[in-house]
């Protein structure tokens, strides 16, 4: 497993800590790490993670839409969870009403509170905002001749924003 792994390079090197570095150079990432990766940098205003992660799943091929449908579920989900929390419901109690994981919520309000931080006063819901650019680009996906990863790249330079 990734786990015995790491924890073998771990003693070879006799390292006291384990760092990211580490864990990125000895375990084998799944498509779905990447792509979460992608959603996170999205969401917290970091493009440079973004476009790197984005960057690995274009040299391994990953389908265009596959990756615009998990920043899609990604966005689908914090709407969700924005919108419980707006009715003044707790972490445990948007779990159990939409089946989310407990941990994710958690991250979820993390992410909801950055994007909501960022977002000038008078703003609109930042969560509307991404619904927004998200559904122009889905369209875009499925008529446009541009290359998808054009304009993945584009939606995300404006996601981060």
């Amino acid at each position: 497993s990734e786990i015995e792994k790491l924890c073998a390079y771990a003693i070879c090197r006799e390292l006291p800590t384990v760092y990211n570095e580490d864990i990125d150079f000895v375990c084998i990432r799944n498509t779905q790490a990447r792509l979460d990766d992608v959603s996170k940098g999205i969401f917290d205003g970091d493009y440079a993670r973004a476009m790197a992660s984005l960057s690995v799943l274009k040299a391994e091929k990953e389908s265009e839409i596959y990756i615009f449908g998990a920043i899609s579920n990604k966005a689908s989900e914090l709407y969700t969870v924005d919108y419980y929390k707006s009715l003044g419901m707790n972490m445990a109690e948007i779990s159990a009403k939409t089946g989310i994981r407990d941990f994710v919520v958690k991250n979820d309000f993390r992410i909801l509170a950055n994007l909501n931080a960022r977002t000038k006063n008078g703003a609109p819901n930042p969560c509307e905002q991404i619904v927004k650019i998200i559904s122009s680009y889905d369209e875009k996906m499925k008529s446009s001749a541009v290359n998808k990863y054009l304009l993945l790249e584009n939606m995300i330079f404006r996601l981060c924003r």
